[in-house]
């Protein structure tokens, strides 16, 4: 009895002892386990700066394979050429004005020419052919008002406009009103200058607008990027995490198995101590 209760002590000792040894094992396993973490998440981190600075040093290249397609593009004030043009209206040839305005559409230079009418009191109507202005007050024609036929036409990019004015004593010609051809001259190029100033101020704002929308497509893409790479080194932390917990699942397997082992010894153990009362 006194062997067997000596050998049950010893047993006892030797379980306490694997007890703490397995206890001491699993501290230093998760101690390892957070420097891996930390570890994985540094070189995620690094791989993906890495990266980065390559895709931009890329885009930088990119960048400057993209030439300017305005260089050498001329920067003045359009000029504008008034030429002497015969038109009928209901039926009869009347001398009137040409010009071009660039770059335009035809309901666009109707639009302004209706706006820049209305800015002189006119009363502007529409028929099949002209634009008509009634009653106009045009500065310096030497006319109380005047009425203006307008016609817009397109041609090729440009818009061509043919206009006919009516100062109260007839058409207006070189022939017959040669100083007052001259201020409508200067009337009809004021409102083409005017026009191609419009048409810039829209066309920079519009420019300015798709930049806009380009610089915010491109910041969301940047931060689409971002956030990829943010993904990547998650889950490349996760598969170290989880590399690291098959590994101590492993451990703690073997573990089990020899500790189910020596509970198996105590239970065999417990049980002859049983059996020595039932003999």
């Amino acid at each position: 009895m006194k062997l067997q209760a000596s050998l049950y002590i010893l047993l006892l000792c030797f379980l306490s002892m694997g007890t703490v040894y397995a206890q001491k094992a699993d501290k230093a396993a998760k101690k390892q386990a957070r420097k891996a973490k930390k570890a994985a998440m540094k070189k995620a981190q690094k791989e993906a700066a890495e990266k980065e600075a390559e895709m931009l040093e890329d885009a930088q290249d990119d960048l400057k394979r993209v030439s300017n397609p305005y260089v050498g593009a001329s920067y003045m004030v359009p000029s504008v050429e008034i030429a002497k043009t015969n038109t009928e209206i209901e039926g009869t040839s009347h001398e009137g004005f040409e010009l071009f305005i660039k770059n335009t559409e035809v309901k666009k230079a109707q639009k302004r020419w209706k706006k820049w009418m209305k800015k002189r009191k006119a009363k502007v109507s529409d028929s099949n052919i002209f634009i008509f202005a009634d009653n106009a007050v045009i500065e310096n024609i030497g006319a109380e008002t005047a009425d203006t036929y307008v016609h817009f036409k397109e041609r090729d990019k440009d818009v061509k406009m043919t206009a006919l004015v009516d100062a109260g004593k007839g058409f207006v010609s070189n022939d017959v009103n040669p100083e007052q051809t001259e201020d409508i001259k200067q009337f009809l190029t004021n409102f083409a200058l005017t026009f191609a100033k419009d048409h810039a101020d829209d066309e920079y704002g519009d420019s300015k607008k798709d930049l806009k929308k380009m610089q915010g497509s491109l910041k969301k893409m940047q931060k689409q990027n971002e956030n990829y790479h943010k993904d990547i080194a998650k889950y490349k932390q996760l598969i170290e995490e989880a590399e690291l917990a098959i590994e101590k699942n492993m451990e703690l397997q073997k573990e089990q198995r020899a500790e189910i082992t020596e509970q198996e010894y105590e239970v065999k153990h417990k049980k002859k101590l049983l059996e020595v009362f039932e003999d």
